[in-house]
């Protein structure tokens, strides 16, 4: 049997044959609407995607998680009292997004207080 076996079976180089018709066909009109400007309708109308938005927001606020500020308690370097001591002590720090001079999305931990009383463990 030689590499062209499909000669053998004449069905099946039918199919190829038809296979590649049909599809250089549809090719052929994919270009032709591409070409050309179809109108695009909406399903529903504005008042119905209003609606069923405003329904939308509602129950996801109603739904979602209420937060609190997200804070951790880790060491860092205290300064102050009579004689400007600097100690190592727990600190709570706490999260901040978008920094002024830095990029959109930017966060960092910044310490706000010498002690952890409050802050979350």
């Amino acid at each position: 049997m030689s590499g062209f076996g499909f000669l053998y079976y004449p069905h099946h180089f039918l199919f190829l044959v038809f296979f590649l018709t049909i599809f250089t066909l549809n090719q052929a009109q994919g270009l032709e609407e591409q070409n050309s400007t179809m109108m695009m309708v909406p399903v529903i109308d504005n008042q119905q995607t209003r609606m069923m938005m405003s329904s939308w927001m509602k129950m996801s606020e109603y739904r979602r998680r209420k937060l609190r500020s997200f804070r951790i308690c880790a060491v860092c370097t205290c300064c102050g009292g009579l004689k400007g001591l600097c100690l190592p002590s727990p600190c709570c720090y706490s999260i901040n997004c978008n920094i002024p001079n830095r990029p959109f999305g930017f966060c960092s931990f910044s310490p706000k207080s010498c002690n952890c009383f409050g802050c979350h463990l």
